[in-house]
């Protein structure tokens, strides 16, 4: 899935770089080659602070910038930041959120994964994303913490045998718990569902709110869309004609 979302982001910003290539300004092709100069650094803060060039640029020659940064930097943190700026372009249509979603979903460490959903919410369009952290959330638990068992009439006194005591299963717990907590709120944040807990239910409600909503969703990304277009339609036939 990932692949062929990452193809499709390839062919699409092929495509626009090769129809929009002379159409870039000047402001932003210098922006671009400051871009490359500092990026260049070894230092990964020199780096993250090279992106800020990009900020607010749209052209998909500068897209592909970014995407680059997400998928190939060295550094997670250098990775992570390139994503954040490539949320906050001012899209005119879905196809950066289509991108965006496919960077998150190769994530595969939890933590790094819940900083990128955080960042999935800066996304006009929705319908993507929500699809996204739904399905990856429903998929995780929020299991019941274990009674312990009650202690032993003679526990054993030497530390020996204290040792060999099995862990404590409720640490995995709580973790396990924290971890879907986090993962919960910001699927309600991303969706505004404000759906009550985190409990056990919840993953299968998560389910049960994107199986109710999804066309809702979906219809809102297209009304923005619409929108976006009819802006974009007004605002080039106001141009004066370049023949």
């Amino acid at each position: 899935m990932y692949k062929r979302v990452v193809l499709v982001l390839c062919c699409w910003l092929a495509a626009g770089c090769c129809a929009l290539s002379a159409a870039v300004s000047p402001e932003e092709t210098q922006k671009q080659n400051d871009f490359k100069k500092a990026y260049a650094a070894a230092d990964k803060n020199d780096r993250k602070n090279a992106l800020q060039l990009l900020n607010g640029l749209t052209d998909p020659s500068t897209l592909a910038l970014l995407t680059s940064a997400c998928n190939n930097d060295s550094d997670k943190d250098v990775r992570l930041e390139a994503f954040r700026v490539l949320s906050l372009v001012p899209a005119r249509d879905t196809s950066v959120a289509q991108a965006l979603v496919g960077i998150f979903q190769r994530i595969g460490d939890f933590d790094q994964k819940l900083e990128y959903a955080t960042h999935l919410t800066n996304s006009k369009f929705k319908a993507a994303a929500t699809a996204a952290v739904a399905d990856w959330g429903s998929r995780l638990r929020y299991p019941d913490l274990i009674k312990p068992p009650a202690p032993p009439k003679n526990p054993p006194k030497s530390n020996a045998a204290n040792k060999n005591q099995p862990p404590d299963p409720n640490v995995r717990i709580n973790k396990e718990r924290e971890q879907f907590t986090r993962a919960f709120g910001i699927f309600n944040t991303l969706t505004q569902a404000n759906l009550a807990g985190p409990d056990k239910d919840s993953p299968a409600a998560i389910r049960k709110w994107w199986d109710a909503n999804s066309a809702k969703v979906t219809a809102a990304d297209n009304d923005v869309l619409a929108k976006c277009k009819a802006e974009d339609q007004a605002k080039q036939a106001a141009q004066p004609d370049q023949k």
